[in-house]
């Protein structure tokens, strides 16, 4: 494993190996392409993950192949990125607030999240992923993208992932990671670099708030609010350092529901958006309970494009996801181990088809233990004692970060006041006088109730509803929703708010974790770098004028 001092040029290594060359290419493209400019490093999150996807395909085909691609990437990156920013058409546009500030704040808590997961350790020299404290004891899920793409590597696909099949779990962030193999296959900087490169990618949600904050109109100091409620959070944090790719998934398809849904209907705009879809069903597939009603949306009149612009999109989702599908059913079969364990509720190893196991498993339960189990899921969303189950450590505040980590109503904390804001006229003057869109806001809490609905009925059941067991994009919609609800309170009762969002998390996710393990002094001190580095960006946004950029 690396020393601490060379983490910081490792992270901006490969922070530039996966932002630079779909940002180097949308910098030059984003005339023809005709978005706005706050889509710019959205869709560069997009075409990275486009090269990243293909990465996979060419190192399964050959790994010469794979790792000439690699550096030609790099290279490129590099060539695209001077280009753009000499061509006097770019360089004022590459200065925009709306690209700069999300790059600056993504790669500010990329940075503040993996320093902290460094910095505290199980052991006092680590030589296993699994000894950093935050990933530590908790299951191999984080892990399983990149021992796929060990195997990929080594030219052993089908090798079993403990008793996984690879085509069990999509292959995006294991195509990303044999992107930088150089790096990330390389004895000594495998550890390290993989954490740093799948943190990075789980943390794209930042540049999705940001999206998303500029869609639902909200001004630049109710926008520094929220992002203190989401940084600051059990749940953004957790799920960013344990780095199964749940929260990369949720990051692609919140750029495609943006695109779809709340820009006109333009057919480079939904060639971008479906791809976006496809790429998020390709990171993690759990997404999915986010998109079912998503669907149903956009063929209402008012967001439907016309069938030309349908077929075509449509044609383009399925040229990114019809090759995994058949590699799944075909090349290493069964792939369906995810949908029978959560969707028919079988656990164990067995030949049946999906569709046998769900009949199965219906017809035992039967009408009254069916509905048992429904309700089962709904109560869960707010608590399921199951048990003496700690996370990070024993005691209260274990119990406390595991009730965060599993349940929806926990796991969204302090901003359940949001609903506050929604049932109290009070608190609704607030929001309706903030200029905050409600009805966008509303389109959004809805996706996410119907979701949710979706979510409980579909799951077999019983208490299947824990957070990781569904889609992380319908808690960042939630998160999105209530947090920009938060922000338009009074001034007073929402710093105290903010105020109390950081203490809980410095006490309770870090030192209370970090005062049982050995400390690394340099992590830790540059974390509290990247933390500065965070508020003083914050401050920037908070004190910005609000100006609408196209």
């Amino acid at each position: 494993m690396p020393h601490a001092v060379l983490f910081p040029a490792l992270f901006f290594i490969q922070a530039f190996w996966f932002i630079a060359p779909g940002l180097g290419l949308t910098l030059l493209l984003r005339k023809k392409i005709r978005v706005e400019t706050v889509y710019t490093l959205p869709v560069a999150i997009l075409l990275s993950c486009m090269l990243g996807y293909g990465s996979f395909w060419i190192y399964l085909f050959d790994k010469s192949l794979g790792q000439m691609y690699s550096w030609v990437v790099l290279a490129g990156s590099i060539y695209l990125i001077l280009v753009s920013y000499l061509r006097r058409s770019t360089l004022s546009n590459s200065h925009r607030f709306d690209i700069l500030a999300p790059l600056i704040l993504w790669l500010a808590v990329g940075f503040f999240y993996t320093s902290l997961t460094f910095g505290c350790r199980t052991q006092p020299i680590v030589s296993q992923p699994d000894q950093f404290c935050f990933v530590h004891n908790i299951t191999f899920d984080n892990a399983l993208p990149k021992l796929f793409a060990d195997n990929v590597f080594d030219g052993q696909p089908k090798a079993l992932l403990g008793d996984w099949h690879g085509s069990d779990r999509p292959p995006l962030q294991s195509g990303l990671v044999l992107l930088e193999s150089p790096l990330t296959e390389h004895s000594a900087t495998g550890i390290m670099s993989y954490q740093v490169l799948a943190t990075l990618l789980q943390v794209l949600w930042v540049p999705l708030i940001w999206l998303l904050g500029r869609r639902l109109n909200l001004k630049n100091q109710q926008l520094a609010a929220v992002f203190i409620l989401c940084i600051f959070s059990g749940f953004f944090f957790f799920n960013s350092v344990f780095t199964w790719p749940k929260l990369l998934a949720a990051s692609l398809a919140g750029i495609g529901f943006s695109l779809l849904v709340f820009e006109r209907a333009r057919w480079h705009q939904w060639l971008l958006g479906m791809a976006a879809i496809a790429c998020g069903l390709l990171a993690h597939s759990g997404v999915a309970f986010a998109l079912l009603p998503l669907v149903v949306l956009l063929l209402r009149k008012r967001y439907f494009p016309g069938w030309k612009i349908l077929l075509l999109s449509s044609l383009v989702f399925l040229a990114l996801f019809s090759p995994w599908f058949l590699y799944q059913h075909v090349y290493d079969p069964p792939g369906d181990r995810l949908l029978k364990w959560e969707v028919a509720g079988v656990t164990r190893i067995d030949d049946r088809s999906f569709s046998k196991a769900l009949v199965d498993s219906y017809s035992r339960a039967g009408l009254g233990d069916t509905a048992k189990n429904k309700l089962n899921n709904f109560t869960t969303i707010f608590y399921a004692p199951d048990g003496d189950n700690h996370l990070y450590g024993q005691g209260k505040l274990g119990t406390w970060r595991d009730m965060e980590f599993r349940f929806v109503f926990f796991g969204l904390g302090i901003l359940n006041l949001g609903w506050f804001g929604i049932l109290f006229p009070k608190f609704r003057n607030h929001l309706n006088e903030s200029g905050i869109d409600a009805s966008r806001l509303r389109l959004v809490l809805g996706i996410s109730a119907v979701a949710v609905g979706l979510w409980i009925f579909i799951l077999f059941g019983p208490g299947s509803t824990i957070i990781h067991g569904g889609s992380y994009l319908t808690m960042t919609f939630l998160f999105i929703s209530l947090a920009a609800i938060i922000s338009t309170f009074p001034k007073a009762l929402l710093r105290t708010i903010l105020l109390v969002r950081i203490l809980y998390f410095a006490l309770v996710w870090i030192l209370a974790v970090y005062l049982h393990h050995f400390i690394s002094k340099t992590f830790l001190l540059l974390s509290i770098v990247a933390g500065l580095l965070i508020s003083y960006s914050l401050i920037k946004l908070y004190s910005s004028p609000d100006v609408n950029e196209k």
